[in-house]
């Protein structure tokens, strides 16, 4: 009798310790606290695994807690973005389309896992990074995931693994990503600051990103780079060509470079027969294209590539077939049809006129430069994006993450929410 009287004044204790901290609003602001930390975390690991227990925690933890301060009306959590608009019609278009797929069960998936699950990235970065300081946070995340990244690649693949210095470091495919995004971060991180003390870090950045890139021998790379550089001779001329001509010098100078970069091999390569293949494919379904998954393009039972490798020049038809168009655009039209390849270009234009439009009417140097900087990493991902598959994956997050920043200075800009400007 003792004992269970114990065990009710424990229970109920317990139950009035749970209500008491519940009254207190602690375990909202645990919630509200933790899902910048698993977030912070997640991007921070992207680049070392693409699929892992670790990473899907913090992610559909991050969803559940925003989705309870939501509903507990403890967070000021908005689907207001300029990009709103555009990621609407996509999905519904792409939804729209799933009866016309030839892989229905896989576009199912894909819309949730390949583009509803990325849209929920970007809306929990943009919610919860909402502030100057959290926003440089996030910048530093993002330069420090590919940094210490590639520190330890270029040790493992060449120190560890004794790799000839002039072998491409291609183990881990779709890296680049991230090395580009981070270099490009780096350069913003260097040029804002004064003092040459502080820029010690940065520069430490750059030259591991760099060295990566560079060793990885990825032309798509070299490009994005090239092009991310260019933005920010906007503003930093000098800087930006000097840092130009040293990527070209060292390109030269690297082993291996000289074959990646010959003239002959650029020009009759695989991807003018893929390109050629797409187009063909799109032809047949203009509308609503294959269907939005993944697992369509390259399989036999879906659809036929040697027969449509064989209605392209004769040429080209030597390289075969690839089982991926390797360009988002291309990818993008003959997955969701012309109709979708518009709605997402309308989605990338509103991306860079919202840049445009800070960079010209702030008045505030924090918000130019950063609306430059993202301008840059836009450009950067979009070169290598044109060579290469950037649907899923790393690829996709750096996109909604590039996406999500400049959304964050959008919305911190005094003005900047009102959306009207936007598309006038």
């Amino acid at each position: 009798m003792y004992i269970r009287i114990k065990e009710n004044k424990i229970i109920n204790g317990a139950i009035a310790a749970s209500v008491k901290f519940m009254d207190d609003n602690k375990i909202f602001l645990f919630m509200n606290n933790a899902v910048p930390l698993l977030m912070a975390l997640f991007l921070l690991l992207i680049p070392f695994t693409q699929h892992s227990a670790i990473k899907e925690i913090c992610i559909y933890s991050s969803i559940l807690f925003a989705i309870i301060l939501t509903l507990g009306k403890k967070s000021d959590f908005s689907f207001s973005s300029p990009l709103t608009l555009g990621f609407v019609m996509f999905l519904l278009w792409a939804i729209l389309g799933l009866p016309f797929a030839l892989n229905k069960p896989n576009s199912i998936h894909d819309i949730y896992a390949h583009l509803l699950k990325y849209m929920a990235i970007y809306y929990l970065i943009v919610n919860f990074f909402c502030s100057r300081k959290r926003l440089l946070i996030l910048t530093w995340i993002m330069t420090a995931a590919g940094t210490i990244y590639c520190i330890w690649y270029v040790s493992y693949f060449y120190l560890y693994l004794g790799n000839d210095i002039s072998d491409r470091m291609v183990l881990y495919p779709y890296r680049d990503y991230i090395y580009v995004f981070s270099f490009l971060l780096a350069v913003n991180h260097f040029f804002r600051q004064k003092k040459w003390l502080m820029r010690v870090i940065p520069l430490i950045c750059l030259f591991s990103t760099l060295t990566a890139t560079l060793l990885s021998q990825t032309r798509n790379a070299l490009l994005a780079i090239v092009l991310g550089l260019c933005v920010y001779c906007f503003k930093y001329k000098k800087a930006a060509i000097l840092i130009l001509l040293t990527i070209v010098i060292v390109i030269l100078f690297t082993p291996g470079s000289k074959k990646r970069f010959d003239f002959n091999r650029l020009m009759d390569n695989e991807r003018t027969a893929i390109n050629l293949t797409t187009i063909e494919i799109v032809k047949d379904y203009p509308i609503f294209g294959i269907g939005f998954g993944m697992q369509t393009y390259g399989y036999k039972e879906y659809i036929d590539l040697q027969s449509y490798l064989m209605k392209i020049p004769k040429k080209y038809q030597h390289h075969g077939t690839i089982g991926s168009p390797h360009n988002l655009l291309a990818d993008t039209c003959v997955r969701t049809g012309l109709i979708g390849l518009g709605l997402f270009l309308f989605i990338m234009i509103c991306y860079v006129r919202m840049g445009f439009i800070m960079i010209k009417k702030a008045e505030d140097n924090f918000i130019k430069d950063w609306g430059l900087c993202f301008l840059a990493c836009f450009a950067g991902f979009f070169a290598q994006s044109m060579f290469g598959d950037a649907a899923f994956g790393l690829q996709a997050i750096v996109f909604y993450t590039i996406l999500a920043m400049m959304t964050i200075l959008w919305r911190i800009e005094p003005g900047g929410p009102d959306q009207t400007s936007l598309y006038s």
